[in-house]
């Protein structure tokens, strides 16, 4: 029972919508104007996948596949709108793409300090006892907003950014 009450609040959630790419195409890039709508729309989709991942792992329930799965639904929506998001900063000009960076590292750590957040404390290292894959895709959730950041993916990720085809701008 619990179990179906937590997939009708992440239905609830997703229905509600994760901001970004919800009747978008996915290959033009949102139309986001300044630093500070950059940072609010790159904090909302990592808050909303942190509760998300709060809401099914919260109590540390077995690992299944069905948690397995719904982790990386999680994982791969956050990606994709953040991926929507990044391609509207590399159209803008130097000065509002430093901009952009400024106002995230402002906004990134309200989300280190939710109760959702203070959940990778412990459920990392509970589950890394028991699935170390599985533990580290979690601890990777508090990193999701490099995916809105190319330069950085391009840099520290170079195979998940030709994954996702974003090339070095020419």
């Amino acid at each position: 029972m619990k179990a179906l009450a937590v997939k009708i609040v992440l239905v609830m959630i997703g229905l509600a919508g994760c901001t970004g790419t919800k009747g978008h195409d996915l290959k033009r890039s949102p139309n986001i104007k300044n630093p500070d709508d950059y940072a609010e729309e790159v904090f909302d989709v990592c808050n909303k996948s942190m509760i998300r991942l709060y809401l099914l792992v919260g109590g540390m329930p077995d690992i299944n596949d069905s948690i397995r799965y719904e982790v990386k639904l999680i994982r791969d929506q956050a990606i994709e709108e953040l991926v929507y998001l990044g391609k509207a900063r590399e159209k803008m000009n130097k000065p509002d793409r430093d901009g952009c960076c400024e106002k995230l590292k402002q906004k990134i750590p309200m989300i280190s300090r939710s109760a959702s957040a203070g959940l990778l404390d412990v459920a990392v290292p509970h589950y890394r006892a028991i699935d170390r894959s599985f533990a580290n895709e979690l601890d990777a959730f508090t990193e999701r907003a490099i995916y809105a950041r190319f330069e950085l993916l391009r840099e520290q990720f170079p195979e998940e950014a030709n994954r996702l085809g974003i090339r070095k701008p020419d």
